[in-house]
């Protein structure tokens, strides 16, 4: 490994970890408000529900904050992972801090920073220092594919005619 690919896996993993911790931060506080029953009073307020209901819209938030941002700390399904954070924070952003007097920009920019850096996950994948590399690892070894061959990024059958001659699957 390159000393490039090092420093990019170690801001990934940076991106990952500090990005999610603070951002469960904001989410362990939304647990609280769940277990002490506030969530539940009938005279909760939360906008926007979506439709949903505000108590049910404010536990997808929580969750969203806590569970999957737990999961992109520890690169665990990471590109799935990031996609109810993304959502939950454009939704922050653009319906919660687009209410007359606000502006998603100017109000809603830490949502919009958190979308950024999830998005560049969802992008670029969490690095080598993951969850997601060890279980990549360990399902190739279990379905007994050859490394350099998941490597290159071929897909199975095109894996499977160059088996034989690593000359090509290195190409």
């Amino acid at each position: 490994m390159s000393s490039k690919e090092t420093f990019r896996d170690v801001g990934l993993l940076w991106l990952r970890v500090a990005g999610g911790i603070y951002l469960m931060s904001h989410g362990v506080q939304k647990i609280g408000v769940i277990f002490n029953g506030a969530v539940f009073a009938a005279d909760f307020q939360f906008s926007p529900d979506l439709g949903l209901g505000p108590q049910l819209a404010f536990i997808g938030l929580a969750l969203s904050e806590t569970l999957f941002a737990l999961l992109v700390v520890i690169g665990l399904f990471t590109r799935v992972s990031v996609l109810p954070v993304i959502f939950s924070m454009c939704v922050a952003a653009f319906v919660f801090h687009a209410q007359p007097g606000q502006s998603p920009f100017r109000d809603g920019e830490n949502a919009l920073l958190y979308a950024i850096a999830f998005t560049t996950l969802l992008l670029t994948g969490p690095g080598e220092v993951s969850m997601d590399r060890l279980v990549g690892q360990w399902w190739g070894r279990r379905r007994g594919e050859k490394r350099m061959i998941t490597e290159v990024g071929l897909r199975p059958a095109a894996a499977k005619a160059v088996a034989g001659k690593p000359s090509l699957a290195r190409a």
